[in-house]
C-alpha cells in the first residue's frame, strides 16, 4: 500500500505551516506584525474578550516548523501582509484563545519532539482520506506516539465518504484497526463524513457507531469533530457512549432544521465549539481558517441554543477542560 501524500495539485492539498498560521494570533502570534499594524491588532483582541477554548485546530502541521516561522511576541519582524492584520478576517466577537486540541492526523509530519504546553492538548491521529497510505511503520509511529503522557487523545480517527467508494472498505479497516488503540480515559476524536450530495451524513454516522461499539466500552469518552448529524443521531451517540462530546463549528451556519434540532438537544455539559483550522472555510471566500474565528462559532451556537454567547464560550470552556484534563 502507498504511503504517498496527495500533491499540491491534488484537490485535497494540505496548507503549508505558515498559510496554516497566516493571520493568526493564537496558539502562538503569527510574529511578522510591528508597529502601528501590531498594536491595532493587539487593542482589537483586548476589547473585553471572553476567554474560549478551540476544541479542534489545526490539521497536517509540522510544529517544528511553525516554531521557526512564528517568532515571539517580544521579537522585532517584517511588516506582515496577512489577511488578518489587512483587516479582511476581522472578528465579529472578540475572544481570547486560551487554549485547545492541537490535531496531528498526517504521520508524515508527526512532530520529532512534542511540544510541551499544558494549554494546548495534543492528539495523534491518521485522517481518513490518508487510509490508503497508511502503512505498518505509520501505525508503529502512531502507537509510540499515543505512549507519551503529553498525548491527550486518539484521534483524528474516522470515515469520509467524499473520497472514492474503493477506499470506503480500507478506511473502515483501518478505523477499526485504530481504535484499537484506543483508551477510556484518552478521547477519541472522530471525524465522520458523507457524500458530498449528503446533508447529514446519516449512514456514516450509523455505520461508525457500529464500529466504534464493536471495539470500544461504554465508557469510553468520544469527541465527534465538527458534527453536522440529526437530533436522532444525537440520541443514538449519547446512549452507546454517554461521554459522547459534540463539537460544532461553522458549518452550523448552514445547518438545516434537523441539525438545528439536534445543536438544540445536546446538552450544555456536552457541547464543543471548534474553528477546524486551517479547514472549515466558511464563508468560501476566506481561503484559510485560523482560531480567532471560534467567537464566530459561539454566536451562531448561541442563536441557535437561544443562550447567551457569554454562556456558550463558559460552558464549552468548562466541558473541554472535563474532556481533555
Amino acid at each position: 500500500m502507498s504511503n504517498k501524500r496527495p500533491s499540491k495539485d491534488d484537490a485535497n492539498h494540505w496548507p503549508t505551516p505558515s498559510e496554516a498560521y497566516e493571520g493568526t494570533p493564537l496558539p502562538f502570534p503569527p510574529g511578522e506584525q510591528r508597529g502601528d499594524e501590531r498594536e491595532r491588532h493587539a487593542q482589537e483582541v483586548k476589547k473585553e474578550p471572553d476567554d474560549v477554548l478551540d476544541l479542534h485546530d489545526i490539521n497536517y502541521i509540522d510544529w517544528t516548523d511553525i516554531q521557526v516561522q512564528v517568532p515571539r511576541p517580544q521579537e522585532p519582524t517584517e511588516e506582515s501582509h496577512s489577511p488578518m492584520v489587512q483587516g479582511r478576517w476581522k472578528p465579529d466577537i472578540a475572544v481570547e484563545v486560551i487554549g485547545g486540541v492541537l490535531v496531528y492526523c498526517d504521520p508524515d509530519t508527526y512532530p520529532q519532539v512534542l511540544p510541551d504546553t499544558s494549554k494546548w492538548k495534543i492528539a495523534i491521529g491518521l485522517h481518513p482520506k490518508a487510509a490508503p497510505y497508511f502503512n505498518n511503520d505509520q501505525f508503529m509511529a502512531m502507537q509510540e506516539a499515543l505512549t507519551d503522557m503529553r498525548v491527550s487523545a486518539l484521534g483524528e480517527i474516522g470515515l469520509d465518504r467524499t473520497v472514492n467508494p474503493i477506499h470506503w472498505m480500507s478506511q473502515e479497516k483501518i478505523l477499526d484497526k485504530l481504535l484499537g488503540l484506543a483508551s477510556p480515559n484518552k478521547p477519541v476524536i472522530l471525524h465522520l463524513r458523507g457524500q458530498a450530495t449528503e446533508t447529514m451524513s446519516d449512514a456514516v454516522y450509523t455505520r461508525a457507531l457500529e464500529i466504534v461499539q464493536n471495539k470500544c466500552e461504554p465508557e469510553q469518552k468520544i469527541h465527534l469533530h465538527c458534527f453536522h448529524g440529526s437530533a436522532r443521531q444525537v440520541e443514538t451517540w449519547r446512549r452507546a457512549f454517554p461521554n459522547t462530546y459534540f463539537s460544532f463549528s461553522l458549518k452550523v451556519k448552514n445547518f438545516h432544521e434537523d441539525q438545528i434540532m439536534a445543536a438544540r438537544n445536546v446538552p450544555n455539559h456536552r457541547i464543543l465549539i471548534e474553528t477546524d483550522s486551517p479547514y472549515c472555510t466558511i464563508p468560501s471566500d476566506i481561503r484559510i481558517n485560523n482560531p480567532r474565528r471560534i467567537g464566530q462559532v459561539a454566536m451562531i451556537l448561541a442563536g441557535i441554543r437561544s443562550q447567551p454567547v457569554a454562556e456558550i464560550f463558559a460552558v464549552t470552556r468548562d466541558n473541554g477542560k472535563s474532556l481533555y484534563g
